[in-house]
């Protein structure tokens, strides 16, 4: 899956694909991205399950689109972030 994903990224830059977010970085910043540094945070069986997994991990300076989530989510990934546990 990280192969098709990276696989993606790539043709974006090189179709200079605006809706890319990772398109539209290198050609707004000249830089390029390692990919062979890039690292599995999670695994998904199908698209949904990688967008939702993609919304969970992104923020505003995610290289993919940045989703937001509900509130009650953000507060959610907020806690689970911090470490925090109940009391």
């Amino acid at each position: 899956m990280l192969g098709s994903r990276i696989h993606e990224h790539k043709l974006a830059v090189r179709r200079g694909d605006g809706l890319a977010q990772v398109a539209a970085y290198t050609y707004e910043t000249g830089h390029e991205f390692n990919v062979a540094a890039a690292k599995i945070i999670a695994n998904a069986r199908c698209k949904t399950s990688r967008e939702l997994i993609e919304a969970w991990a992104s923020d505003g300076n995610s290289v993919n689109r940045f989703i937001d989530l509900a509130p009650a989510y953000r507060a959610l990934r907020s806690h689970h972030q911090t470490g925090a546990t109940a009391v």
